[in-house]
Formats: structure tokens, C-alpha cells, sequence
């Protein structure tokens, strides 16, 4: 059983739709969507036009064992199957009816990592979309990637899968399918204190910018429009902000497999430096400066172990 709760107020307005726990293991979402629904309910909270849909836990089962999934990653092929094999296979249909009640998804993740350094929140984006790319500045994070579906048509061991294209098809990519504007928020690593907190920032922060949340509303002041204009991506200096196209995602073959180092995500990478070992002594290089994003150091044999993408600017893709 999926709960979801909607909020609709009388005045003509912006439809948002917001995920939490697609993967059952990240937790800040849930978090997040649970503290907006309580401020709701007291008042502490109100909205003043528009409708707010909001799904704490995408994935029940898999959220109640701490899992990332169950039978199959929710956020990979999702669709309305004729045939359903897999337990997430009976949740996409209510996925798709739930986005399919938006303008606007906000979809709230967080992300392995098995490093001690402290790595921030980031945004994935389309990269074609310049409504979206202004609603994902305004959520107030300064790392954005972008590219994931053709990382995905790009990946290395991608021959026999070339007419599967909804292999990398998620929440946000099927939005997107229904003209839907949709951005994915990682708001930290799974145990991170501060995730959650991003998670409510960024739902509270997207009210304001759909002009949904009343200005007696207990938050509105610290999260003020003009809060949003004095700290948001466009005033800052060019250098603090990381935009990423995406070009590669790498799997892991075999145990024996190795990464040439405990990789960070986002740590810079230069031309022919070697990422990677497969099995056999084969080196995997980059094939020009980037970066390496997500690196999974204890990756499962077939799964996605890391991926790579190279600086942009959003000049170039708007």
C-alpha cells in the first residue's frame, strides 16, 4: 500500500508533486515530506493557490527493510508493464498516476558513499528544458548534472540493449514523457544529519517559487523570495558552481573488478588517467578531464559502479 495525501486550495495555481524513498534506503525525503504534512495539518504551514501532492514512501516494502530495492530499482524502467514480473513492477502504475497529477515533480533522493569527506546535495537535470533549469537553481544547491539518459545509450557494455531505451527511465525522465517539468534532488549521503533538512529547504523553497505558499505561513520569512534571490545559483560566483554533463556509466563485471582508487563523487579526473581495472588487467581511462560521479567502491557484480561526465556551463545548454 502507497500513501499519498493531497492538498488543494481554491485558487487557481501550480500543480507540484513531491517523491520521497523511491529507494527504500533514503530515508531524507520521507523525513522531509512527513515534517511538511504535520506543519500542514497545524497550520504552520498554508497554502494560498494551487494543489500540493505529496508521497512520503515511493517504495513501502523496500523502505520497511531498508533496502534500495526489492526485485527491481524503481527508479530503472519505470512504465505501465502488461506483464508484472517484479514487486516494483506492481508499483510503477501508481507511480505514473501520481506524477501524472503535476506541472512540477520533485523527486528526493540521497546517494552511497563510502569516503569520510563531506559531499554536498545536487541536482539532476534534463539539460534541454530552460523552465526547469530555473526551478532547479532556485531549490539552492550549486551542483547540477545532467546527460543521465545518454550516459546510459553511452555505457560500455550497452550492445544488445540499444533498442532498450527505458533502461535509465525514471521518475523524472518519465515526468518529462507528460510534459512535465521534473528535477531530482540527492540531498546528501543516506546518513547524513543535514540531508533531510536540504529535503525540506528544497519543498519549501519550491512553494515559494510556484507563489503556492501564503506569506503568513511560519517559514516564509526565512525562506523568503527575496532569501531565494539573494542566495540562489545566479549570484553566485561562476566558480562555486559544478555543472556536469554526464557521458558515461561504467558497471562492474566481475569481483574482481577494482577501482584504481577510493574514488570521491565529483573528484576531478585528468585525460588518460586510469579510473578502473577489469578482472582481466583491462585499464579503464578517461578519455578527457572530468570527473567521476558516484562512485560505488563496493558495487555488486552487473550493477552500476560509477559513472563519468565532463564540466559544463549552463550558457551551453540553454
Amino acid at each position: 500500500m502507497i500513501k499519498t495525501i493531497s492538498y488543494e486550495t481554491i485558487h487557481e495555481g501550480h500543480s507540484l508533486c513531491v517523491m520521497g524513498a523511491v529507494h527504500g534506503n533514503e530515508k531524507c525525503g520521507t523525513i522531509a515530506i512527513n515534517k511538511i504534512i504535520q506543519e500542514l495539518e497545524n497550520g504552520d504551514i498554508k497554502l494560498k493557490k494551487g494543489s500540493l501532492h505529496l508521497m512520503p514512501i515511493a517504495n513501502p516494502k523496500a523502505y520497511q527493510e531498508n533496502v534500495r530495492f526489492i526485485e527491481r530499482n524503481l527508479n530503472r524502467h519505470l512504465y505501465k508493464k502488461v506483464i508484472k514480473k517484479d514487486y516494483e513492477d506492481y508499483l510503477d502504475p501508481i507511480i505514473c498516476d501520481f506524477i501524472d497529477k503535476g506541472d512540477f515533480l520533485l523527486d528526493l533522493h540521497s546517494y552511497a558513499s563510502q569516503t569520510d569527506t563531506k559531499e554536498e546535495a545536487f541536482i539532476f537535470i534534463s539539460g534541454n528544458d530552460k523552465k526547469e533549469i530555473d526551478y532547479a537553481q532556485n531549490i539552492g544547491v550549486k551542483n547540477f548534472i545532467y546527460g543521465w539518459q545518454q550516459a546510459f545509450n553511452n555505457a560500455e557494455n550497452n550492445e544488445g540493449n540499444e533498442k532498450d531505451n527505458r533502461e535509465s527511465q525514471g521518475t523524472t525522465e518519465y515526468a518529462r514523457l507528460q510534459n512535465i517539468t521534473a528535477v531530482t534532488l540527492e540531498c546528501g549521503q543516506h546518513l547524513s544529519l543535514t540531508a533531510p533538512h536540504k529535503a525540506y529547504e528544497a519543498i519549501v523553497k519550491s512553494l515559494i517559487y510556484f507563489d503556492m505558499l501564503d506569506e503568513s505561513s511560519s517559514v516564509y520569512a526565512q525562506f523568503s523570495y527575496e532569501n531565494l534571490i539573494q542566495n540562489n545559483i545566479h549570484s553566485q560566483n561562476e566558480n562555486n558552481v559544478l555543472c556536469i554533463h554526464m557521458q558515461n556509466v561504467f558497471y562492474k563485471e566481475n569481483e574482481g573488478d577494482k577501482l584504481s582508487k577510493p574514488w570521491k563523487h565529483f573528484e576531478a579526473v585528468a585525460k588518460n588517467q586510469i579510473l578502473a581495472y577489469r578482472y582481466d588487467g583491462l585499464e579503464i581511462k578517461a578519455k578527457e578531464n572530468g570527473y567521476i560521479l558516484l562512485p560505488k567502491l563496493n558495487a555488486d557484480n552487473g550493477g552500476e559502479w560509477f559513472y563519468f561526465g565532463i564540466q559544463d556551463s549552463f550558457e551551453s545548454i540553454q
